[in-house]
């Protein structure tokens, strides 16, 4: 995927989070359309493919935000000390 068609997705799915302000709806009108979303009362449609797709970003997003926590806990506060010395 090209850094455009990666940017213009990027944008498209923060427009669908502005619209429906919810993480799951959002990528229900994603992978749907947001016609779709709006059709079934602001619920994920029944279609097998979205119940699916969903399901896997909305974990995978999960999973990356945990390791993302964890890292900048493990992380502690900077410190020039661990920098080597100048020379």
């Amino acid at each position: 995927m090209t850094g455009r068609k990666r940017q213009r997705r990027t944008h498209y799915l923060k427009d669908l989070l502005g619209r429906y302000h919810d993480l799951t709806l959002a990528l229900a009108a994603y992978n749907a359309g947001p016609e779709r979303v709006d059709q079934y009362g602001y619920r994920v449609p029944p279609y097998l493919e979205t119940m699916k797709y969903v399901q896997r970003i909305a974990k995978s997003y999960a999973k990356i935000k945990a390791e993302t926590a964890a890292q900048k806990q493990n992380a502690g506060p900077l410190s020039l000390q661990a920098r080597p010395p100048i020379q």
